[in-house]
């Protein structure tokens, strides 16, 4: 039987006991001895139920008892219970809080490098341990009645209650702050959630950045959206009204990012599913960790988006580039460029014997428009006929990835 059925057990009865003896007795004090007899044996039993670590108000049982009674009220039955209460704790356990005070050697609290972080309490009584978490309903050590059951479970000691003054809930978290404050050991371990973000910037690092989706897809690598649609060093000299400078995009320029003014880091979900499952955490977990460390892009839902790419959908984790950045950068040289660049290329690599510094890269008799494209020199009088390239218009959408799974 469980401390309340010892206690529903002694109530019912003493409440049939004292029907019996009011409606039997021969006179006043025969009642009242016998009465006084029903109620210490009541007390007794429910005495030693809340001294077990039984939670119920003592009213509950006071309460029934004195609805029989002539001689005792519900008051006086209920400061009998509780007196009887801390007698017997007192006499057959020792307090918890004395316990914890005269036993405890250490605890050691392990905190990780999660910016979402709970804790872990390993409380080192000498001959067995207990061990505590944080977190909603798991912060045992802050809920005495837990915190007995988990000493007597671990180390087969039955303590007592806490002193009286130590029993409110204020109180006793009062207390349990003191002990780690003074036997506390902090020790940090790297956690799940940094663990992952940390694969994720590895990730990025080693993989090549794309100015475009498409070939961020094509290629598995970090689809990297700048400020401006070419980086600077891409633009030859000669079309910035300066002499022509021929420059191929050599490794050196691809490699430097500090030339590339760059606005978002976007990682196709299929290096990210992986991620997820390797370190054992949820997306909405990542996401959280990502955000904590101010990595997401502000005025989104979420780091998850979709992108229109070689007619499919595709989805992107949307990312500031502090998390990382590619080690080697690979812009989209767009068609009106290319004629220039195949110049160039050539040029520096030495196979046009006629391509100069002084050459023009167009071809002779032309020379560069303002806008990039190119006009001849014999009808300067006549407006050239130019094919702008449009940009493609592609639909993107930012979704949010809490609502997959708990964090």
């Amino acid at each position: 039987m469980t401390d309340r059925d010892d206690a529903m057990a002694a109530m019912d009865s003493a409440v049939e006991d004292l029907e019996d003896l009011h409606a039997t007795a021969d006179n006043a004090a025969i009642a009242g001895k016998r009465e006084q007899e029903v109620i210490d044996e009541f007390t007794e039993t429910v005495a030693h139920a809340l001294a077990d670590g039984l939670n119920d108000p003592v009213g509950l049982y006071a309460g029934a008892a004195a609805e029989e009674a002539k001689y005792y009220s519900k008051t006086d039955i209920k400061q009998k219970i509780k007196d009887r209460s801390e007698s017997v704790s007192h006499s057959d356990k020792p307090p918890l809080d004395e316990f914890v005070e005269d036993e405890l050697e250490s605890v050691t609290v392990t905190k990780t490098t999660d910016r979402h972080q709970g804790a872990i309490y390993v409380w080192d009584f000498g001959e067995f341990k207990v061990e505590t978490e944080s977190g909603t309903d798991r912060r045992q050590h802050f809920s005495f009645p837990s915190f007995r059951d988990f000493i007597f479970e671990s180390g087969g000691l039955n303590v007592g209650r806490p002193t009286e003054n130590r029993r409110d809930g204020a109180d006793w978290r009062d207390f349990i702050v003191d002990i780690i404050d003074e036997r506390g050991v902090e020790q940090t371990n790297v956690g799940p959630r940094t663990a992952a973000v940390e694969d994720l910037a590895n990730k990025i690092r080693r993989r090549v950045g794309y100015a475009i989706a498409e070939d961020a897809v094509d290629h598995s690598g970090i689809w990297v959206v700048t400020s401006m649609s070419l980086p600077d060093w891409w633009v030859p000299d000669w079309w910035q009204d300066g002499e022509i400078q021929p420059r191929s995009p050599s490794d050196e320029h691809a490699t430097d990012r500090n030339l590339i003014n760059i606005r978002e880091i976007r990682v196709h979900e299929s290096l990210i599913a992986p991620l997820i499952d390797d370190s054992e955490i949820t997306r909405s977990a990542l996401y959280h960790e990502l955000d904590a460390r101010c990595l997401t892009i502000p005025g989104t839902p979420g780091t998850s988006m979709t992108e229109w790419v070689n007619g499919r959908t595709e989805r992107f984790w949307a990312l500031r580039p502090d998390i990382a950045t590619p080690e080697m950068y690979v812009p989209d040289v767009s068609k009106k460029y290319a004629t220039c660049f195949d110049w160039l290329i050539k040029a520096q690599a030495g196979g046009d014997d006629t391509a100069t510094a002084d050459s023009e890269p167009l071809g002779m008799g032309k020379k560069a428009s303002a806008d990039g494209g190119s006009v001849s020199e014999q009808d300067d009088d006549s407006a050239a006929d130019t094919d702008d390239d449009v940009d493609s218009t592609t639909s993107t959408t930012f979704e949010s990835v809490g609502g997959d799974d708990d964090e």
